[in-house]
């Protein structure tokens, strides 16, 4: 497996290496790390200036890399580091592509409701014009229990929903990994909450599912669930804060009439709003 990591020194960079040495890789994988330094226009600062900052720029990516080094080194058969000028978010997109590679990472912001919303324009651009799977990377809560990761898998049976399954189910997980796949139908908004709407669709998800993991032969933890909802983003969401979801693993196109967007609206929802990382699941087409 070909990775891309984005690293910039910061939190969120680091956080998003220690995700990556949580999950199971094939042992042949290759990591890039990516240091971006921002090229600012020599007409906007005095040559000397610039030249001492860009070298600086330079030593201090040196060292972020050297940082986060001995994590990589027991995960991928090799690593290497780039360092490159110019726009982060297109920098990290052209080397994916010009390295062919199968999965991007990215740190994003923390947990409150308005670094969630603002998400990051380098982790939103990534994750909408990369042409392979995109892991947006969150801060983990800090009253988060120590243990073994917590994966949700929003399924529907689309075929954004197919590549995430297969893409999540991909990985050797242990038998301590929890898995949760979880089926959210949409639903009138005045219907009475108490009141199922459609008990013959939650049937027919139900068993798609049970066939769905018979399927997967996955030795990790698995459970799964269909409910109704009249916000699949929300909740999607909301599941995720309140299993304490390390992780989900989400299509880049849903059902929704309003995915108008590159990863589709549930998908676009769930990144701005879910304190989760997640995977954005999607076939590698850089060609």
């Amino acid at each position: 497996m070909r990775i891309i990591l984005a690293v910039d020194g910061s939190e969120e960079s680091q956080m998003a290496a220690n995700l990556l040495t949580q999950l199971p890789l094939p042992e042949s994988s290759q990591i890039t790390v990516v240091t971006v330094v921002v090229d600012t226009p020599m007409d906007e600062i005095d040559a000397e200036v610039w030249l001492k900052v860009r070298e600086a720029s330079r030593v201090t990516a040196l060292q972020n890399y050297q940082a986060i080094l001995p994590k990589l080194g027991a995960l991928a058969s090799s690593a290497e580091h780039l360092l490159e000028e110019g726009h982060p978010s297109r920098v990290i997109v052209d080397v994916a592509k010009a390295r062919d590679a199968d999965l991007i990472v990215v740190g994003a912001r923390g947990h409150s409701l308005i670094a969630r919303v603002l998400l990051g324009s380098t982790a939103d651009y990534v994750a909408n014009h990369a042409r392979c799977p995109v892991l947006v990377v969150r801060p983990q809560a800090p009253n988060r229990p120590a243990g073994p990761l917590k994966i949700i898998l929003a399924y529907d049976g689309t075929p954004g929903s197919k590549v995430a399954a297969k893409q999540l189910f991909s990985f050797p997980w242990g038998a301590d990994t929890q898995i949760q796949i979880t089926t959210l139908l949409e639903r009138p908004r005045l219907l009475p909450e108490d009141e199922v709407y459609d008990p013959q669709a939650i049937a027919d998800g139900e068993r798609k599912l049970t066939e769905l993991v018979a399927e997967a032969h996955c030795s990790a933890n698995v459970r799964y669930l269909v409910r109704e909802t009249v916000h699949v983003g929300d909740a999607l969401a909301h599941l995720a804060d309140e299993a304490q979801g390390d992780l989900m693993f989400v299509g880049e196109t849903g059902r929704s009439a309003l995915a108008r967007f590159f990863i589709g609206s549930a998908a676009k929802h769930i990144l701005h709003h879910s304190a989760s990382s997640v995977w954005i699941a999607r076939e590698k087409k850089w060609n």
